[in-house]
């Protein structure tokens, strides 16, 4: 907007004095800037976006007087403007490019080193994945050699491992680059070798000497604050349940360790009966258990006996029976 004094300011002015009112007053005139609001299209991103409009004004005895832009004077979009990008032009934002460096693994690992097996082999290079929030994918792998890379083709971390001789199960490490050329951008904090294996080993001593332990919740937390990787709620579940069997033992196991449970048993508690049952196959079909201090004692109980059954909700299923009676007291009395 151009803005020209009057006659009648100009001579009020004589001194070069002013109010402060008219600070933006040059020689004749000033610029100033006039908004307005055109609407765009229904879908545009800067829709109802004030525009400005260059437009003159003149001022005269009886008042100013706008007048609309002259022909071919051309709407400035402010975005626009301060981007320096013309109207007609796509603005062009900065972008960032990754930039490659180097660095280390964080290992102690070294050519020559040995290992009893290829599975404790695994398990120490999954540990450096995690700490160090890196991939590495196998290039070859059989029962005497292992070959492994960066995720990254143009990364030179690699290692190289076979058997010392092909009768023994023992690993050593023939080449091996500890240091990464990749980009710092490929660190992953949730990879393919953060196997539930890996958590439930790191989880395990949590789970010893308690009943219950960590939920699947409180093993994605662990993982998160204590490893620094981000496991799913499922691979924490697996986890979790691979814990158990390292500390306690797999139900498979727990099935076969049943006779000579009950041969103690018997053995320790005299009077003691205990049957298994099986089919033809071998495969368990129930077991019955009566302890004999409970035997002799059920002949100064009432005559009563309760029968109680629950439903079991783990691998196998199945239903538990219990037989009880009461005492003299009213009291609940084991008997099966």
């Amino acid at each position: 907007m151009r803005y020209e004094k009057s006659s009648q300011e100009s001579s009020d002015n004589t001194d070069g004095s002013h109010d402060g009112s008219h600070d933006g007053f040059h020689d004749n005139y000033f610029d100033v800037d006039y908004y307005d609001s055109e609407p765009t299209d229904v879908g545009s991103s800067r829709q109802n976006l004030p525009v400005f409009r260059n437009v003159e004004c003149t001022s005269n005895d009886n008042g100013a007087s706008v007048t609309q832009p002259a022909e071919g004077n051309p709407l400035v979009d402010p975005l626009l403007q301060l981007t320096g990008a013309a109207s007609d032009e796509p603005v062009n934002m900065p972008t960032i490019e990754a930039s490659n460096s180097t660095f280390s693994d964080g290992s102690n690992l070294h050519k020559g080193k040995y290992f009893n097996t290829k599975k404790d082999l695994k398990r120490k290079l999954s540990d450096i994945t995690m700490k160090g929030n890196f991939e590495f994918w196998t290039r070859k792998s059989n029962q005497s050699l292992w070959v492994i890379e960066c995720i990254d083709p143009n990364c030179s971390w690699r290692l190289r491992a076979s058997k010392i001789v092909p009768e023994l199960t023992k690993f050593v490490i023939r080449k091996y680059v500890g240091i990464h050329s990749c980009s710092l951008l490929n660190k992953n904090d949730n990879h393919h070798q953060v196997t539930y294996v890996v958590i439930g080993e790191q989880v395990a001593p949590q789970y010893v000497g308690v009943e219950e332990g960590p939920c699947p919740k409180g093993v994605q937390t662990f993982a998160r604050t204590k490893l620094g990787v981000q496991i799913s709620y499922y691979k924490a579940w697996r986890g979790r349940k691979h814990a158990h069997t390292l500390i306690r033992g797999s139900l498979e196991q727990s099935f076969h360790i049943l006779p000579s449970y009950f041969h103690m048993l018997k053995k320790l508690n005299p009077g003691t009966v205990t049957h298994i049952e099986v089919n033809g196959e071998s495969i368990f079909k129930y077991l019955f258990l009566a302890f004999g201090v409970a035997i002799r004692g059920f002949h100064y109980m009432r005559k009563v006996v309760r029968i109680d059954v629950t439903f079991l909700k783990g691998q196998y299923r199945g239903v538990l029976l219990v037989a009880t009676t009461q005492d003299g007291n009213w009291k609940c009395y084991p008997l099966a």
